[in-house]
């Protein structure tokens, strides 16, 4: 259970605020798992904005960039996504447009969990 969650810090949809991931070697990336708002129960989904479209902007380690969009669902716990990619350094998610904006109210991510394929080393 997290008791944390990042919200870029402005009300409304928040598009263009963005968060990132770096990566300390290039990494094989499967898929990703978002879990919108400020936490897991389904009674706190409406306490917040949620993210609704967003790119991901993915960084190679030849400095290639590339972006795809996602889109995600007005739902509590986790939502799970393809995310193929290879040699991957940086991803940066930019917030496009959000459910449930308001004045009194940021975009909120509890967690954004990426799939690798484990490596093996023989040793």
């Amino acid at each position: 259970m997290s008791n944390s969650w990042w919200g870029p810090g402005v009300s409304q949809s928040a598009d263009g605020e963005w968060i990132e991931a770096r990566f300390n070697e290039p990494t094989r990336l499967l898929d990703i798992l978002i879990t919108s708002g400020i936490s897991t129960k389904a009674s706190d989904l409406s306490e917040a904005a949620l993210p609704h479209r967003m790119d991901a902007i993915i960084i190679t380690a030849d400095g290639k960039q590339t972006t795809r969009q996602i889109t995600l669902d007005q739902v509590s716990g986790p939502q799970q996504r393809k995310f193929r990619a290879q040699n991957v350094v940086s991803v940066r998610f930019v917030i496009r447009s959000a459910f449930n904006v308001g004045a009194d109210k940021q975009v909120s991510i509890a967690e954004i969990e990426f799939f690798t394929r484990a490596t093996t080393s023989g040793t």
